[in-house]
């Protein structure tokens, strides 16, 4: 859990590094897009006139954008944190991507998020800097990745 005085930073954490490595995020996200997804299969029985429901466990996933501008010269500061979000997608010889807690204020207390993608975009390039540009956008998407089964009733009271 976040100290009241993270609280009010930013911050995506990798919690499975030995150095416990962090990015501030620089600029909140104007929106996060929750989803939550059953997966359904539909199975067919001879003779039934509609398909039977078969509940096979679900995927919950957020997505955001995040923005940068480089404040150092050139565009090495901002290119770090870009780097540093895309390097979350990779392995590390044989330990998987780290996963992620976020620090967003109270938002995401108990969830720990898996970086599924990250696309990134540039704009604001700068010739007398070797055209890098000045200011990037990461979209990201995270999916929950939890140890144990959560419940309706758990989600419901945020007990988990």
């Amino acid at each position: 859990m976040a100290t009241p005085n993270q609280k009010k930073q930013l911050y995506i954490l990798a919690i499975d590094n030995p150095e416990l490595e962090r990015l501030e995020v620089q600029y909140m996200p104007k929106v996060v897009n929750y989803t939550r997804s059953a997966n359904i299969q539909r199975i067919d029985i001879v003779g039934r006139n509609d398909k039977l429901n078969q509940y096979k466990g679900g995927d919950t996933s957020i997505s955001l954008t995040l923005d940068f501008f480089a404040v150092e010269e050139g565009f090495e500061d901002a290119k770090r944190k870009i780097n540093w979000l895309k390097s979350m997608t990779y392995s590390n010889e044989d330990a998987p991507p780290s996963r992620i807690k976020l620090i967003f204020g109270d938002l995401f207390d108990n969830e720990v998020w898996i970086l599924k993608s990250v696309g990134v975009k540039y704009s604001s390039f700068q010739p007398a800097n070797g055209w890098l540009p000045r200011y990037a956008s990461a979209s990201l998407s995270f999916v929950l990745d939890t140890n144990f089964d959560l419940f309706a009733e758990q989600i419901r009271t945020g007990n988990f």
